[in-house]
């Protein structure tokens, strides 16, 4: 496997970890050939003397991660720029979790009294 310089840095980091006590070690790193593709090392100790090195393709999963970000980041943004009322309710207990929009207009609530409401009779 061919890979990049950084990579005796980081795994001599990881097993310094391991030393000082830690019992996993990991990170990430792509190799030259790789095209773009991420891969997980994971160091593991068994004993005092003994470690299993995991490496794995993460490409996917990492990508996924990043598109999920970015649409948290748009809904993020959608959310707090809307002038309506708009809101976020807990599943279990319908308490408000976060609003949005200009309550007081629509409601005659200002923000901190909506927050102290649930959606449940008492």
């Amino acid at each position: 496997m061919v890979l990049k310089a950084e990579f005796a840095a980081r795994f001599d980091a990881a097993i310094n970890l391991l030393i000082r006590g830690e019992s996993v070690a990991c990170f990430d790193v792509e190799p030259l050939w790789a095209d773009g593709r991420l891969f997980e090392v994971r160091i593991v100790m068994l004993f005092l003397d003994q470690a299993v090195i995991y490496v794995r393709d993460v490409s996917g999963r990492r990508a996924a991660e990043i598109q999920l970000r970015e649409s948290e980041e748009r809904y993020r943004i959608l959310f707090d720029s809307t002038p309506h009322p708009m809101w976020v309710c807990d599943v279990h207990t319908l308490a408000f979790i976060q609003l949005a929009g200009d309550f007081r207009v629509f409601t005659a609530y200002g923000s901190h009294e909506v927050m102290s409401f649930c959606l449940l009779p008492s």
